[in-house]
């Protein structure tokens, strides 16, 4: 095999493997409610899966292979189960978190990543013969699957989130991976080859396209609300004819924002349907994006800053979430300006899309950092508030 294309290869395995990673890491911090340990369990699962991998690369390798042919096209074939079983493991989680329990599906990540971590020790069989540069050879596949792991962590952390939903990076990275697997396979060489890589580009390829769409459908409603998702959707059938969707959605690299009905019982005990949008922030209920004042309504809260300040002029936020509290605070009449330090831009674009919300942007008391609280409040040690 061409040493320069195993280099190539080496990376690319790198970048799907560890972006893989990032999207997993964003769906179980999400259906958990942003548990500490969601991350920790994943990472176990994942390296797990990776050990398991090198040692099943052991029992697959072939060693009767002078010219890297067989185990390049072992590495095709495994690369190519790795990435349709890496792009079913999101919709899995949903899918057994409805039914069962969101924790159980930690087990998903270990098959997955054990066939993406076969690929690289095999195309070190596939690559490098043995001679007296075997060593030198092996550090330089190594160095580039290492770059293209860190290259895959923050190019789909920053850049892809950023840019794209889950379910589309989710594709991209399937068919990327089948691409690879394509390409190997035709690098082994003969006619047989070129026809297993064609297959496995078309059969993968439609897979994936063909399957998006139902397999992700409502995939943040079933995240979110897990086993309560059943019972949600029979309420909403009844009194509106549908299933229950998000209003509103907003993805980023700072997180997933939602916005929905919630269901609650009104004074005789029926089921109904709560008026105003309630927003999430990485599933965990952040507030509604409404300003009334209701009896027994817990936005009684940012009317009685009064109670605590005769005559408040200046008012720091931390977290603005919806808006709906400076909203209210920028009613105030001795309210001279209002800070909030809003980790997330993505509600900007949400209270944007909100009209009993919205005024307070246009509002020229009102001035919003993006950053984290704490850090601002480091840095800012000389400002003062009421």
């Amino acid at each position: 095999m061409n040493f320069s294309i195993a280099l190539l290869a080496s990376a690319l395995t790198g970048w799907i493997a560890l972006s893989y990673e990032i999207v997993w890491a964003r769906v179980f911090g999400f259906t958990s409610g942003a548990r500490a340990d969601s991350f920790g369990k994943l990472l176990a699962a994942y390296l797990l899966g990776l050990a398991l991998g090198a040692l099943l690369a052991r029992r697959l390798r072939s060693n009767n292979d002078p010219d890297g042919r067989r185990n390049l096209r072992i590495v095709s074939r495994v690369a190519l189960a790795g990435n349709l079983l890496g792009f079913l493991v999101i919709p899995a989680v949903a899918e057994v978190g409805v039914h069962i329990w969101w924790g159980y599906t930690y087990g998903f990540v270990i098959p997955a990543a054990a066939l993406l971590g076969v690929a690289f020790p095999l195309l070190c069989h596939a690559a490098i013969p043995p001679d007296d540069r075997a060593g030198a050879r092996t550090s330089y596949l190594y160095v580039l699957n290492i770059i293209g792991s860190v290259a895959g962590s923050l190019s789909t952390g920053f850049l892809l989130m950023d840019s794209l939903p889950l379910a589309k990076i989710a594709q991209l990275l399937a068919l990327l991976g089948i691409g690879l697997a394509s390409l190997l396979a035709w690098f082994a060489g003969g006619r047989a080859g070129l026809y297993e890589g064609l297959t496995s580009m078309v059969v993968g390829s439609t897979l994936v396209l063909g399957l998006s769409g139902a397999l992700y459908d409502r995939l943040w409603e079933k995240l979110q609300w897990g086993r309560s998702l059943p019972r949600i959707d029979a309420v909403f059938r009844e009194l509106t004819g549908a299933e229950f969707r998000f209003d509103d959605l907003h993805e980023s690299k700072s997180g997933v924002i939602t916005i929905g009905r919630e269901v609650r019982k009104d004074k005789a005990g029926k089921p109904v349907i709560d008026p105003h949008p309630v927003i999430y922030g990485g599933g965990i209920y952040d507030g509604r994006l409404d300003t009334t004042l209701e009896i027994g309504g817990w936005l009684v809260r940012p009317y009685a800053v009064s109670y605590l300040h005769p005559a408040p002029k200046r008012v720091l936020m931390i977290g603005l979430s919806g808006g709906a509290w400076a909203n209210i605070l920028a009613g105030n009449p001795y309210v001279e300006s209002i800070t909030a330090i809003e980790i997330n831009p993505g509600y900007l674009d949400i209270i944007a899309r909100h009209p009993s919300v919205a005024p307070v942007l246009e509002d020229p008391r009102f001035k919003v950092v993006i950053d984290d609280g704490r850090r601002w409040l480091v840095r800012n040690p000389d400002e003062r508030f009421d």
